[in-house]
């Protein structure tokens, strides 16, 4: 996704009593407690997500309560709304910090939250938070309202805690306005101000498809890029789910009309956020914003269902389904069958580019980090986390391919020589042999891309195998 204005023209001060109990948490109330640095929001209205048309037609409670992976939206059932802030290196596309909010009546104590995660109770910030094994913090802020902040920060839970209140970005601020009773039941929002280096800024759109291939004005288009704002998408679901894309700037995006929607589709690709519906969507550009909008199928939905992918796993209740027979046995299979149902599911998708590749790696890690641990063999713990640490590897190695491609590439220079014409009058030109080197080095770039894919493939199946047969061995049952 794509994004001016980070000095709050007005503050936003949400009063927030973290002793209230008895009423369910209000967004208002969960937005407030929203760090200033988070530059990535989704909120999920679950009451109305569940009670639309399309949800009661395909019985999405129903596959929520008994077949999870069947959900095109994941959350811990009985959830009625989900607040998730995210920080994320621009630079890098990575994720440094999150905090999920979720508005679960009747959820369970921290204490049993710690339990059945094997995790423990400490106080922090004068607090109860529960530590988990998956490398997170949990704690409840009222009687509906839990807080989940990863990564396991001590320092960064504490200083949240005592804030007591937020003070959310303008931007994000003003996307979660579409989050109204009538509106959206979902929406994503990335506030990128000041994110594109303008410096560098021409040169990398001479390098888009989608620029290099028409004839647009790079310097009118630069300047309108520089002064992105942010993103948003509302998904709306009523009979059918519909989509809205809205990309906003400070500057008129009339020099980007004809390539508008090229380049949005392209970016999207190339951050390994893209949605294999959005390329039929139309694309409106007026005034200081691009807005694409079209249905979204039950794919795309579950696409987008992996930015809320937390904390259904961590706050269910695994005894639900337990074989209390051989609660390890049963454990550790379903721990396994989920790893494998992961990593084929990431090895069998269809991706266009490296960035997109690595963008999946990195999120099927995360999942795969936060599953259940309660009763799982500590050989399968071990396992799980050494697959999780190879698709990270895998989704630096790929991230990697565009740089190094692109680093080189620039060493690449035309060469410059001199000649005589038929009357002995000398002249100049300016010979591009570095156009071939150009196109060779990128391909190189990307059959060694393609080469770590392979060899990542080879590792995974290779450790799955090898824990199969020890737990078949050791439990004398098929894996």
């Amino acid at each position: 996704m794509l994004f001016s204005c980070r000095s709050l023209r007005w503050a936003l001060v949400l009063g927030l009593c973290l002793t209230a109990v008895g009423s369910a948490a209000e967004f208002s109330e969960m937005l407030g407690r929203v760090p200033g640095d988070a530059n990535v929001l989704v909120m999920i209205d679950a009451d109305r997500l569940f009670d639309s048309s399309l949800a009661r037609e395909q019985g999405w409670k129903k596959k929520l309560a008994t077949q999870q992976e069947l959900h095109p939206v994941l959350l811990p059932v009985g959830a009625k709304k989900l607040v998730r802030a995210i920080e994320v290196d621009m630079h890098s596309g990575t994720q440094t910090k999150e905090l999920t909010l979720l508005d679960f009546p009747k959820g369970p104590s921290l204490q049993k939250i710690a339990d059945k995660q094997q995790g423990y109770i400490e106080k922090v910030a004068n607090a109860d938070v529960a530590w988990l094994p998956q490398g997170a913090y949990g704690t409840r802020l009222g009687q509906d309202l839990y807080g989940f902040l990863f990564p396991a920060n001590r320092q960064e839970l504490s200083a949240w805690l005592r804030a007591r209140s937020g003070k959310i970005s303008t931007y994000l601020l003003q996307a979660s306005t579409g989050m109204k009773q009538s509106g959206s039941q979902i929406v994503l929002a990335m506030d990128l101000e000041d994110a594109v280096p303008m410096s560098q800024l021409a040169d990398k759109l001479k390098a888009l498809k989608s620029i290099s291939e028409s004839q647009v004005d790079i310097p009118a288009i630069s300047k309108v890029m520089g002064s992105l704002r942010g993103a948003r998408l509302g998904v709306t679901i009523g009979a059918q789910a519909q989509g809205t894309l809205t990309i906003d700037f400070e500057e008129n995006v009339a020099p980007l009309k004809s390539v508008a929607q090229a380049l949005v589709l392209e970016v999207l690709s190339n951050r390994g956020l893209s949605i294999d519906e959005i390329e039929s969507w139309t694309t409106k550009v007026d005034g200081k914003s691009i807005v694409m909008s079209g249905l979204l199928g039950e794919s795309g939905l579950m696409r987008l269902s992996s930015l809320a992918e937390l904390p259904s796993q961590l706050i269910e209740d695994p005894e639900a389904q337990t074989d209390s027979t051989n609660p390890q046995l049963y454990a550790t299979q379903a721990h396994f069958k989920s790893v494998e149902k992961l990593v084929g599911d990431l090895f069998k998708k269809e991706w266009t580019t490296f960035g997109q590749y690595a963008k999946w790696a990195e999120s099927y890690a995360r999942k795969i980090d936060r599953l259940p641990l309660l009763n799982v063999d500590e050989e399968m713990q071990q396992y799980s986390a050494g697959v999780a640490d190879l698709l990270r590897q895998g989704a630096e190695s790929f991230r990697g391919v565009g740089i190094r491609s692109y680093g080189r590439q620039s060493q690449v220079w035309n060469s410059n020589y001199v000649n005589y014409d038929y009357y002995g009058n000398r002249y100049y030109g300016t010979y591009d042999a570095g156009e071939q080197a150009r196109r060779a080095i990128g391909g190189e770039e990307r059959m060694q891309g393609a080469l770590d894919s392979a060899t990542l493939r080879r590792e995974v199946e290779q450790r799955t195998g090898d824990i199969r047969k020890k737990m078949v061995a050791k439990y004398k049952v098929e894996f």
